[in-house]
């Protein structure tokens, strides 16, 4: 069990995304997982999500229908 848990509501932020995950993945702390829930988005979020999770096993990603930051962050939680 990882000691931190990162959440990160998504929605249509292919955009930010590459900036965001690159970030976290420089941190010298490695002890943590992330917990994406990508939140109905029409652009390529989920891909992108999917493709990072290939790569690194600490990414979790799930996917649910359109309801907004606190639905998707307490799916996270």
């Amino acid at each position: 069990m990882p000691s931190v848990s990162v959440i990160l509501p998504c929605y249509n932020a292919s955009d930010t995304l590459e900036v965001a995950l690159d970030s976290l993945s420089r941190q010298t702390f490695g002890d943590y997982e992330l917990i994406a829930v990508d939140d109905g988005s029409t652009d390529s979020t989920l891909q992108f999500l999917h493709s990072w999770a290939e790569k690194d096993s600490r990414i979790k990603v799930f996917s649910i229908s359109h309801g907004g930051v606190i639905r998707a962050a307490n799916l996270a939680i």
